[in-house]
């Protein structure tokens, strides 16, 4: 009871709540990483979209008729826009967001 009184337990809380130079050390590295794993799914988005455009400009300039490349197109997009959306790229999303609400607005 006499620990209690003097408050030698809520002095240890206390010394494991403030920030040491170790941990503001270990919150930057996490966040450097955060922001580098951040980077490289938009680096890894990029290469496909680009190998995706060029494969199109490939296969689209053999094809006689135009249904093939509009429906392979729509087929894209769609697959693209689900991969941002697992790569978490942010930009892709806004822009859909906006084509959206100026589709609304036209509509109305």
């Amino acid at each position: 009871m006499a620990n209690k009184e003097s408050g030698t337990e809520f002095d240890s809380l206390g010394k494991e709540a403030q920030e040491t130079p170790k941990d503001r050390q270990i919150n930057e590295l996490q966040e450097d990483l955060a922001a580098e794993q951040k980077a490289r799914k938009v680096d890894v988005f990029l290469f496909i979209l680009v190998g995706t455009i060029v494969l199109d400009i490939h296969v689209f300039s053999s094809m006689q008729s135009w249904a093939g490349p509009v429906s392979i197109l729509a087929l894209e997009v769609l697959l693209l826009l689900v991969l941002a959306e697992r790569f978490d790229i942010s930009i892709v999303e806004q822009a859909v967001d906006k084509a959206l609400g100026a589709a609304k607005v036209l509509k109305k």
